[in-house]
């Protein structure tokens, strides 16, 4: 009993740590310091592109490298090589594709409608706290909360569609350290957790360098660990179209 009065005690000081309590601390206050935290808003409106290098972690402890470019305002090119095979995922604002030679198909495939309204929203790096009014997010203030035993501030994003994503901020740094997404597949109901750290200031911007994604319940995830981040770096002319399907080996000299 006596441990459990102690840790209740401990719960009670973590959050009476925080900053400001509930009623004091408002949605727009928090937000200015999550802005500062991450290098002031001004800063982040000035990057127009980004080029990032690094790995992603698989199941059972495999690695495969990893290469991204974004550029404004929602255009991307996502590469991984894995078994000697690399796949890329385009998006250049309008039209998706898709070259996965992993299930067999070497030729690129055009992105799906829906996909492609994920993609708009998913390519947005700033994230869900920056101009949400203008993507059609709602943000709803919920004050004081926990993650893993730290505390945090809570806010819960509503987009036009009424998916809910909770975002948790650092107690103290203001910084995001989890995402909780609610998304449906396969008539399911699902929650994908992203946990962010390792945090780098890269151009006075601070940027997360490591990002695992998990669903509570289920065994597996994914893992991104940045290894250089360039900010507005020059991007070439034609990245975010349809990738070319990947040349066949060359035939061996005759003995």
């Amino acid at each position: 009993m006596n441990r459990i009065v102690s840790l209740a005690l401990s719960l009670g000081l973590l959050l009476a740590s925080l900053p400001a309590l509930a009623g004091e601390m408002t949605l727009e206050q928090a937000l200015a310091k999550h802005y500062e935290a991450r290098g002031g808003l001004e800063k982040m409106e000035a990057v127009h592109a980004l080029h990032i290098r690094g790995k992603m972690g698989l199941p059972q402890g495999m690695e495969a490298p990893l290469e991204t470019w974004w550029e404004a305002p929602n255009h991307f090119r996502v590469e991984f090589s894995f078994q000697g095979m690399t796949a890329v995922r385009t998006f250049d604002g309008k039209e998706g594709w898709s070259l996965m030679p992993f299930t067999g198909k070497n030729e690129p495939e055009r992105m799906p409608e829906e996909q492609v309204e994920q993609a708009k929203t998913q390519s947005d790096w700033m994230g869900i706290l920056v101009h949400a009014k203008d993507k059609g997010i709602t943000l709803e203030w919920k004050g004081p909360a926990e993650v893993d035993g730290s505390p945090a501030w809570r806010i819960d994003a509503v987009d036009k569609d009424g998916k809910r994503t909770e975002v948790y901020l650092d107690g103290e740094t203001f910084l995001e350290l989890r995402e909780v997404r609610h998304v449906e597949q396969g008539g399911r109901d699902l929650e994908v957790r992203v946990d962010y750290g390792d945090y780098q200031e890269v151009d006075g911007l601070v940027f997360p360098f490591v990002m695992r994604t998990s669903i509570p319940g289920m065994p597996g995830g994914q893992s991104l660990t940045i290894e250089t981040l360039e900010v507005n770096p020059e991007i070439p002319a034609g990245l975010f179209g349809k990738p070319e399907a990947p040349q066949p080996p060359a035939a061996k000299p005759a003995d």
